[in-house]
């Protein structure tokens, strides 16, 4: 255990970090543990955890979490761009 889980211990907790730029979650010491992917950074085309997302946090009883996919986020024309691979394709 580290010195935050130590201090932190007795209190409710999620804990997000960044940087290595693939997607993970786990359970650890009963909480959630989550590494961030990117907004627009440096990705291995090779990892399937490595995608540009957005993570939207509302705080409830307990904080609810979702990742959503830019691929899902309408464009500055109100579209939502799909994208199969190498290709992209704009529903319109």
């Amino acid at each position: 255990m580290g010195q935050l889980e130590a201090a932190l211990a007795n209190r409710p907790y999620t804990l997000f970090n960044g940087h290595f730029h693939s997607f993970s979650h786990r359970k650890r010491l009963g909480r959630d543990y989550s590494i961030l992917v990117t907004t627009g950074g440096s990705q291995n085309s090779k990892d399937s955890m490595s995608f540009d997302h957005v993570t939207l946090v509302r705080m409830a009883k307990e904080p609810v979490v979702n990742h959503l996919k830019m691929e899902g986020i309408l464009d500055e024309t109100r579209k939502v761009p799909i994208v199969l691979d190498s290709f992209l394709i704009v529903k319109e």
